[in-house]
């Protein structure tokens, strides 16, 4: 399985990049390589009996693995980070009036 998930993702890394050193696929390409990936694995752990789902076709797979995918939250303004009291660092976002909504 392991060895599929590589073969797969070195597949991905065209031949100029490969020339040029790299050994990944683009970080730009980050989530489509990773739904990729994970697509081989669950094919292959269906193949040799290591799972009980079922798809009839490569494009199920691949719609089953984007709807688990976590997605990050858009905001519409960036953070602000304060130094909170005991040291740690903590993402906060300003209200309208500037005062500071805390995160804990």
């Amino acid at each position: 399985m392991f060895i599929e998930a590589a073969i797969c993702l070195s597949e991905m890394v065209d031949p100029e990049s490969l020339k040029a050193g790299a050994l990944y696929p683009p970080l730009e390409q980050l989530r489509n390589i990773s739904a990729l990936v994970a697509a081989t694995t669950i094919e292959c752990a269906i193949r040799d009996g290591q799972s009980k789902l079922t798809f009839s076709s490569r494009g199920e797979v691949l719609a089953f693995v984007h709807a688990g995918m976590w997605s990050p939250p858009q905001f519409d303004e960036p953070a602000t980070f304060y130094m909170r009291a005991d040291g740690d660092q903590a993402a906060d976002y300003l209200d309208e009036d500037d005062t500071p909504h805390l995160c804990t």
